[in-house]
């Protein structure tokens, strides 16, 4: 006896069931790629991300106009602001502190000696737009610059000698010092000063020392928009023996 357990209506129902399987898995499929497409479009994509730049600094363009008024920036090299930028996080992400250029443009200055607001301009790097800026304009400060000349003197320190022994002229290498900056500081400038150390010299002596600028009251005179020249002297101490 030949004995047939299939059942046509049992297969049937197995296939449905096993492509109803397979459509849920593919659907589901569709649905977890559409939220990573999703979450690639708003976290990478989006043109609504904003980032800040901080440290940029201000580029000082044009200075060469001033010159011909005989004028010279003494404050406002180095400012530096904070820059927020929009757009594709793919873009955005990428930039660096580097592809940003602010810069104020110094030929806008017609005029003397002052303190001056110089509006900020920034070159916006391609695929990106400016949402703000932390300022939008510097400050710089003018000056005429003008050259003096400068006495040079000593000042002797630590001055004992052994017994019977003192110190002659010293003959400096240069009278004066050059001396060249914003007329504001360097009319507070009375002479250039050599501090002579002679602790330890018991006979004649080579030695190389700073210069420094004083005004009239002996007080040091440091500013950094101040250059002055020589800065250091050599000179030779003689150590004369009483006879």
């Amino acid at each position: 006896m030949n004995l047939n357990t299939s059942d046509p209506m049992h297969t049937k129902h197995s296939g449905t069931a096993v492509r109803q399987r397979g459509n849920l898995a593919v659907k589901i499929l569709c649905v977890f790629a559409a939220f990573c497409l999703w979450i690639y479009v708003m976290m990478v994509e989006s043109p609504e991300h904003e980032q800040t730049f901080s440290h940029i600094v201000v580029e000082l363009t044009n200075t060469d106009s001033l010159n011909e008024s005989n004028l010279a920036i003494y404050n406002g090299y180095g400012t530096m602001i904070d820059v927020t930028l929009s757009g594709k996080k793919s873009v955005v992400s990428k930039l660096t502190e580097s592809d940003i250029i602010a810069t104020a443009d110094m030929s806008t200055i017609k005029s003397g000696s002052g303190r001056y607001d110089c509006k900020v301009t920034v070159d916006v790097p391609a695929g990106c737009k400016l949402v703000g800026m932390s300022q939008e304009s510097i400050s710089v400060y003018l000056d005429r610059s003008v050259q003096i000349s400068v006495d040079l003197t000593e000042r002797r320190d630590n001055t004992k000698l052994p017994d019977g022994c003192y110190t002659g002229s010293i003959d400096f290498p240069v009278d004066k010092i050059t001396v060249t900056g914003p007329s504001k500081y360097l009319d507070q400038i009375d002479k250039a000063v050599v501090p002579l150390d002679l602790t330890g010299v018991t006979r004649t002596t080579t030695i190389s020392q700073k210069v420094h600028l004083e005004d009239a009251y002996g007080r040091i005179i440091e500013n950094q928009y101040i250059q002055f020249y020589p800065q250091e002297v050599t000179v030779e101490i003689p150590v004369i023996k009483s006879v």
